[in-house]
């Protein structure tokens, strides 16, 4: 129902506001509505030789989508991406490529650059509750590798490397025992 003194014409738009109170707006009122985002969802992408773009348009070809802003976060499972790709969730993928490509045959292949000796490679659990975390596993690239085992979680079995065969096991190293277990070793010297 209109209160009284209200009108509006063809060109108008009656909308209710937050209070329900009756305002009158036009289609560019509504546009406002319907595609402004709030600041924070805002982009600016400046490409090379273009003016500023405010919030990028997607593109797409056979079998892929894509921007060509550089400076675009994708969001999958978060509407905030901090990364160029922030995924919160589950990720599955048949191969994964950090850094160049080596070989069509890796499953994993990862590259980082420089000629200081870095992780490569780190493997462990955080724990959320107390802001923690254990590398397991750790390879840098001068090929150094660590294990370093914590008898306290549960199912730990002392053993932190073990090489087997088919058969049996060759060789283990056991942390808590601080002992290496053979089948034979042979010293010889080159």
């Amino acid at each position: 129902m209109l209160e009284e003194g209200i009108s509006f014409n063809d060109e108008e738009i009656l909308f209710l506001d937050e209070n329900n109170k009756v305002i009158r707006g036009n289609k560019d009122f509504l546009k406002s509505l319907i595609y402004e985002q709030p600041a924070d969802l805002v982009t600016i992408c400046e490409l090379e030789g273009q003016p500023f773009q405010q919030n990028p348009t997607w593109s797409n070809g056979p079998f892929k989508i894509f921007s060509l802003c550089p400076a675009v976060n994708i969001g999958i499972g978060t509407h905030n991406p901090q990364k160029l790709l922030d995924v919160n969730g589950v990720a599955q993928t048949k191969s994964l490529i950090v850094g160049r490509e080596s070989s069509d045959f890796a499953t994993i292949s990862g590259f980082r650059s420089g000629t200081s000796n870095q992780p490569v490679l780190s493997l462990g659990i955080y724990n959320p509750q107390n802001q923690t975390e254990h590398v397991a596993l750790e390879l840098k690239s001068a090929g150094e590798l660590s294990i370093n085992h914590n008898s306290s979680y549960q199912g730990a079995t002392g053993r932190v490397l073990t090489i087997s065969n088919e058969n049996r096991k060759i060789v283990y190293v056991n942390a808590s025992e601080e002992t290496l277990y053979a089948r034979k070793i042979v010293v010889d010297e080159y």
